[in-house]
């Protein structure tokens, strides 16, 4: 599955960056305990994909391949698969629109699914106690499992593991309510342009057509 989603990001430092990226980027990257902690390398290794197509693009020598997709970038506005802000000041995660992925759950497909470099993220959070619940679903019923202490425990396909995102605070908005989750994003004190807000009208105006 492709597609690109925005991202609008606010660091610890108040810097913010409104992006772009491909879907499949953001859910090791907050589903993560580096991420939970704050880790500074792993916020700079989310940001550097990013960070080099905008200073491809800003020089004018356009020489990777996927710096036309993302600029010039579109900014604090709902993409093809909606929008994620996050504020690393006051500790909150906006989610908007998408259902690629929920933020502060980890579905394990398989154990194939979980090998290799994502089984660092795993053993983080299991060794932090950071997971909340285990479960899975047969013929549409939850079923409790015994939440893993180490890696070789998960030996479930289909399991889902909800996750303690403290101290963050993760709200979701559906499309239908895109007035109420900007309100949001602009109590958190996110100053919007002028082609932003334009943006946002003719979307919560198409929302509320349909």
């Amino acid at each position: 599955m492709g597609g690109t989603i925005s991202i609008t990001l606010r660091t610890v430092d108040g810097k913010e960056y409104r992006m772009q990226r491909r879907i499949n980027t953001f859910p090791s990257f907050l589903n993560n305990l580096k991420f939970i902690n704050e880790d500074p390398t792993h916020i700079q290794d989310y940001l550097k994909a990013w960070l080099d197509m905008k200073e491809d693009y800003e020089s004018g020598k356009l020489q990777l391949n996927m710096t036309s997709m993302y600029f010039p970038s579109c900014g604090l506005i709902p993409d093809e698969y909606g929008i994620i802000v996050i504020d690393m000041q006051k500790k909150e995660i906006i989610d908007c629109f998408q259902r690629y992925s929920t933020i502060g759950e980890l579905f394990v497909c398989s154990m194939e699914s979980i090998e290799g470099e994502n089984r660092p993220i795993f053993d983080a959070l299991i060794h932090w106690n950071k997971i909340k619940h285990c479960y899975m679903y047969v013929n549409q019923t939850r079923v409790d499992l015994k939440i893993p202490t180490k890696f070789d425990d998960l030996i479930y396909p289909l399991t889902r593991l909800s996750l303690d995102m403290s101290p963050y605070k993760i709200t979701r908005y559906e499309p239908k309510q895109a007035s109420i989750a900007l309100a949001h994003i602009e109590q958190l004190g996110f100053k919007l342009t002028y082609d932003e807000k334009k943006a946002w009208k003719e979307f919560i105006e198409e929302q509320e057509e349909n």
